[in-house]
């Protein structure tokens, strides 16, 4: 799942740059929880995102060369200098050349037209699967774990905090059922044998296609389809289930994202 940094939700909401410190120290731990989410792949933004509105009238640019001056006397300015200029100034940049012109004229929460925002990209890239954007905290329309585009009816994650990717987690649990020698039936029940280490489970685990409206990862690895259900939330045992033709569950996720082999770029999410 690849992850932006929302441009929109900088809406000049600091009272001064002492909050924008907190805002920005906030941003920078929201990024790092989510990294197993995105498959550790880096987070992306504009390269306007520097000129967006930290304060009522000073920019993302205006606080980073105040903290340049500040940073010669403070330890804490130094720090947050460092994020500023990793989370927000440096790239990886989103090329707006490959951005889908289909959603040019969609609105965000506030009404605002989208084109050429990270809201945008986040559309743009994960077009088949929920996509995902990383807000700073205090932003109208932004300040819920989700939300949907006028007239789109398209869900957007909405991270802004280090505990909203917390009802993502993906832990794996062996199951007892699965740890045999064989397949065997069981009650008028296929108990598959799970072939993989703990370990492994857990990394297959993590790269799979979670299919929201059924509380089931599905992965596949070394040719083969894994099914992981939830047996507890965010907690996960899983089976090999082969490469079934006949499953609806598969097809739907095959219908929507493609054929196999996927990335190992973290959470999917249909």
């Amino acid at each position: 799942m690849e992850m932006f940094i929302n441009d929109l939700s900088f809406q000049g909401q600091c009272e001064n740059y002492d909050k924008a410190i907190e805002i920005v120290a906030q941003l920078a731990d929201t990024i790092s929880s989510t990294s197993v989410m995105r498959g550790h792949t880096p987070v992306r933004r504009t390269r306007e995102l520097k000129n967006t509105l930290v304060c009522a009238d000073k920019t993302i640019n205006d606080f980073l060369h105040w903290l340049y001056e500040e940073a010669k006397s403070s330890s804490k300015c130094r720090d947050i200098l460092t994020k500023v200029q990793v989370n927000l100034i440096q790239g990886p940049f989103i090329d707006l050349n490959q951005l889908d012109n289909s959603f040019d004229s969609l609105l965000d929460p506030n009404e605002r037209v989208i084109k050429d925002t990270s809201v945008h990209a986040a559309l743009s890239f994960e077009c088949n699967s929920i996509p995902c954007v990383i807000s700073a905290v205090g932003s109208k329309g932004y300040d819920k774990p989700s939300f949907v585009l006028d007239d789109d009816c398209r869900k957007v994650i909405n991270l802004f905090s280090t505990h909203c990717h917390l009802p993502y987690v993906r832990t794996y649990e062996v199951n007892s059922k699965h740890e045999i020698k064989a397949p065997k039936v069981f009650q008028g029940n296929l108990h598959s044998k799970m072939d993989l280490t703990a370990d492994n489970a857990q990394n297959v685990l993590e790269n799979g296609v979670y299919v929201e409206d059924k509380e089931i990862v599905f992965s596949y690895h070394n040719k083969l389809w894994y099914q992981f259900p939830a047996h507890l939330s965010c907690k996960y045992h899983g089976y090999p289930i082969g490469n079934p033709t006949n499953d609806p569950n598969v097809n739907r996720i095959i219908k929507i994202i493609g054929a196999p082999p996927y990335l190992n770029n973290g959470y999917k999410i249909i």
